[in-house]
């Protein structure tokens, strides 16, 4: 071992021959294009990060894999080559321009194009442009009750709940007119998968949001090979990534098409502001889960099926922004003039298919109080807003759990109804065991306005009355219900979480007739043959719920 002397550490010649490469110049060159290019693939291959320079991570990751180059060439070559400077010099203007494209994308210098970006029609009138959704067509259960029946649903196969679990995702979609909450299964963890990646995923849960006792576990033909939850190439987002590296993409929604196939529906988005502000969606990939076929759709190609192409946290930022910046930047600052902004809390509501989220809009400062409301097509992204003065979604909740204070159910977050042209809020009241025992319809204009009812037709009943008790004309056409009288054709029944649904058909009647056997005791003892009456929602649907049962031969 060589031995330095105290005042060779103060010459210079010293650590020349230190940092003399034991490489050649172009061995050098070459050994660290191939190392970078080495850490390149596997960190991609790891995170499997977006390239595009309209996105921050994927700027950083490029500085970053510059800077190793040049630390490598620093490193073969004992002192820093001219490529290397470049690249150092090159990761360091790459940053300062992010950093200029950034703060030119600011609020503080495009609040307008921001207020802009989410295009609003103010002109919109409750009565007139808010559709009438048929009440057939309103989800009675939420997300958590969904998510519940379909944990219960899965807990009852054991064959499959030890290597499978159910996924969060429990999408608001409609098939065909019926309104689902649908959730694939997943691998529990690495060592399901590694049994099971030969045959897939099985199948998923299909939750009918208006009829809690339709809850099916869908088991496929074919598995499903590509998952969040699967490992190496068969990852969903790593596929997906590895067929569209340069698009930025969001959102990973499960969706059915009309004939009940499974896909992923990926929203792909750019930026509408500036270089780097104003994400907005600009098309969809639609993947297929089992063979893991991709096809990418521009906005006006999606299919018609697929039911949402805005992700919600876009939708709701461009609506923060649409209120925040109505009068620009220095005016959220000091005055805050006009300036609007939405309450805590949104819901989904479906019309002519197409899902829309709504949520209440409130004046800065407001007090428990709402001066409209937005709509937003997830889909189109056409956004109305409606003026309506009154109680925001809370102190609706609140007014519903008042109604029954003695039985500490828990309200659902709202759904906006149009009764009787008159803005009203749909909520669920939930047991503390999270199951629906009775519906709610709260006056938005006068909260202290509520009818509820063990069923939703009950529940709309009380609610009119209540409306014409307090003075409001509403006319009789309005009631939703219509009557059937006929014989019975066929009656069967099935239970299902302890309660009796009975299945009927009448007589020159093509309708098929839910009827839960809380409607009426009579339902035990009628038969077919026997003439009865049903009451049920207004509908053009062939299965309907009914309302009330009257088994006229009988006089119970």
């Amino acid at each position: 071992m060589k031995v330095y002397h105290f005042d060779q550490f103060f010459d210079p010649k010293t650590y020349q021959n230190m940092a003399k490469p034991k490489l050649s110049s172009v061995k050098g060159h070459i050994l660290s294009v191939v190392i970078t290019l080495l850490v390149f693939a596997i960190t991609y291959y790891v995170s499997h990060p977006v390239l595009n320079l309209h996105d921050h991570g994927s700027v950083i990751y490029i500085v970053f894999h510059l800077l190793i180059f040049a630390g490598l060439e620093f490193m073969t070559h004992g002192y820093m080559p001219k490529i290397g400077k470049l690249a150092g010099a090159l990761s360091g203007i790459i940053v300062l321009v992010m950093i200029v494209l950034t703060v030119a994308s600011a609020a503080f210098f495009r609040s307008g194009d921001y207020h802009k970006q989410l295009k609003m029609d103010e002109t919109a009138k409750f009565d007139k442009d808010f559709k009438t959704i048929e009440m057939s067509k309103v989800p009675l259960i939420d997300y958590d009750v969904a998510k519940q029946l379909g944990d219960k649903k899965m807990g009852q196969v054991t064959a499959l709940g030890s290597q499978y679990e159910v996924s969060d995702q429990y999408t608001l979609i409609s098939v065909k007119g019926e309104l689902y909450r649908v959730s694939p299964l997943e691998y529990r963890d690495f060592f399901k998968w590694f049994q099971n990646n030969d045959k897939g995923i099985p199948g998923y849960i299909k939750v009918n949001v208006t009829d809690p006792d339709d809850v099916e576990l869908v088991e496929l033909k074919k598995g499903m090979k590509y998952a969040p939850s699967a490992y190496f190439n068969q990852n969903m987002e790593r596929h997906v990534r590895f067929s569209y590296p340069m698009e930025q993409i969001t959102d990973y929604s499960f969706e059915l098409n009309d004939e009940g196939k499974p896909y992923w529906v990926i929203s792909t988005f750019h930026q509408e502001v500036g270089f780097y502000g104003g994400n907005s969606a600009n098309g969809v990939i639609l993947l297929d889960p089992v063979s893991g076929d991709m096809k990418k759709y521009d906005l006006k190609d999606v299919p018609k099926w697929v039911d949402r192409v805005q992700p919600s946290e876009f939708a709701l930022n461009q609506l923060e922004n649409w209120g925040l910046y109505v009068n620009g930047y220095f005016n959220t600052l000091f005055g805050q003039k006009d300036m609007l902004k939405v309450t805590d809390g949104h819901n989904y509501v479906t019309i002519d298919g197409q899902t829309n989220l709504f949520t209440g809009v409130t004046s800065v400062g407001g007090d428990k109080s709402i001066v409209g409301f937005a709509l937003i097509n997830l889909k189109t992204k056409e956004a109305n807003f409606f003026k309506v003065n009154g109680a925001d979604e809370a102190s609706a909740m609140s007014s519903a759990e008042g109604e029954v204070q003695n039985l500490r159910y828990n309200a659902t977050f709202p759904i906006m109804l149009n009764i009787a042209d008159r803005p009203t809020y749909f909520i669920s009241l939930k047991d503390q065991a999270g199951l629906v025992k009775k519906y709610a319809f709260v006056s938005v204009e006068n909260y202290s306005t509520v009818g509820v009812g063990d069923t939703v037709g009950k529940a709309r009943d009380s609610y009119v009355q209540r409306l014409r008790d307090a003075g409001n004309e509403v006319a009789e056409e309005e009631k939703a219900t219509t009557d059937s009288t006929a014989v019975i054709a066929s009656i069967n029944t099935a239970i299902k979480d302890g309660n009796s649904t009975y299945y009927i058909t009448l007589e020159g009647d093509d309708h098929l007739y839910v009827v839960p056997i809380k409607l009426s005791n009579e339902l035990a003892l009628t038969k077919p043959g026997q003439k009865v009456k049903i009451t049920y929602e207004k509908s053009k649907e062939k299965t309907v719920l009914a309302e009330k049962f009257d088994n006229l031969d009988l006089q119970y």
